[in-house]
């Protein structure tokens, strides 16, 4: 039998038995819509949580250079930027106390040489980057005394003047620099010493592989002098929820599609059984066992992806209106897919016995 006649075929059976395909149709689209139900909510659980938890500071590595003799340099720090789990870099210089030139009396701010433009955490007013400018902290105005976020500024120590030139306000998870100012140094960008490396990954679950990636592009001279700071604990928790929660969720998964499975067989070996004298006469017509096999599970097939599309949707549906967002779309082709094949596997079993009984004795029974 070709495959478009099987097709054909089993969807005429389909529907001369309508109560068996109904019942059928109705278990896979019930599997389906209480695996999208429960399982489905448990992704949603598990997204929202891990929402929570995949913050800035999470994603944040912070590159200390503790003792100042690792001899970190921009174009290392280029290297790491350039990594593809890299969203952005900051470097920044050893921290130096200044104070503002026309008030002698007010107090010391942190500030901290830059290199390199500028992460898109650090909203800031125009700034040319010309060398020996800098751009004073939304907080660190006021202990500088300025009006405004413009004037001259002195290191409290030997060192030239710096020329304060705008404004910066910098959001997690560097929000500590609003307290200080940023300054674009009077040496060359390639030549300064780097302190401190600020690096966002896309991701926390890459934080670890960036940290040991960043350690041998910037190739430090010593490197017991390089600090790496991460969050483990919260990366840690994050693995740990993802895990629990999956597990929990293909277990439950699991159990609603073997539960399918079993009412999917019972119900077509209850089918071939009250039917078994019209496959005894296509035996005898001629039919083979595999043919058999493929009419009942096709039969099966038919109704079961039917039953699958409604029953995915209606949990979709579901999902969607206790969580107010639907479930991801690949999640509910997946769950289709597999109460699909459930009912498939469990009409194998009905299907052999249909085609291996002897057609002379199912015809002669009553």
């Amino acid at each position: 039998m070709r495959l478009r006649e099987l097709i054909a075929e089993c969807m005429r059976v389909a529907r001369s038995q309508a109560l068996a395909s109904s019942v059928v149709g109705l278990v896979v689209g019930g599997a389906a819509l209480i695996a999208l139900a429960t399982t489905g909510r448990t992704i949603q659980s598990e997204q929202e949580i891990l929402s929570r938890i995949d913050t800035a500071e999470t994603r944040l590595v912070t590159i200390t250079d503790a003792r100042g003799d690792a001899g970190l340099t921009y174009g290392g720090v280029e290297r790491v930027a350039a990594l593809s789990e890299v969203e952005w870099t900051l470097a920044l210089g050893g921290a130096v106390d200044v104070r503002a030139l026309a008030v002698e009396a007010a107090p010391s701010v942190a500030a901290y040489p830059i290199y390199g433009e500028l992460p898109p955490v650090i909203r800031s007013s125009q700034w040319s980057r010309s060398p020996g400018t800098a751009l004073v902290g939304v907080d660190a105005r006021t202990p500088l005394g300025l009006t405004v976020p413009a004037g001259g500024v002195r290191p409290r120590r030997a060192g030239p003047d710096f020329a304060a030139v705008g404004w910066h306000q910098a959001d997690r998870p560097l929000r500590e620099l609003n307290s200080a100012l940023l300054m674009v140094p009077h040496h060359d960008l390639g030549e300064g010493p780097i302190r401190t490396i600020h690096v966002m990954a896309t991701s926390s679950a890459e934080t670890d592989a960036i940290a040991r990636a960043a350690m041998g592009l910037l190739s430090p001279a010593d490197p017991n002098s390089v600090v790496v700071q991460t969050s483990p604990e919260l990366n840690h928790m994050r693995d740990a929820i993802r895990a629990g929660l999956g597990q929990s969720a293909r277990q439950l998964l699991a159990l609603v599609l073997l539960s399918g499975l079993i009412l999917v067989a019972l119900t077509v070996f209850a089918n071939v059984t009250a039917r078994r004298k019209d496959f005894g006469r296509r035996r005898a017509l001629g039919a083979s066992r595999s043919e058999i096999v493929l009419l009942v599970a096709g039969r099966t097939v038919v109704v079961a992806v039917m039953g699958a599309v409604v029953g995915a949707s209606v949990g979709s549906a579901i999902v969607w209106i206790w969580t107010s967002a639907p479930p991801p779309p690949g999640f509910s082709i997946a769950v289709a897919f597999l109460s699909s094949l459930a009912a498939a596997l469990g009409a194998v079993g009905p299907a052999a016995v249909a085609a291996f009984r002897d057609p002379v004795k199912v015809l002669r029974m009553p």
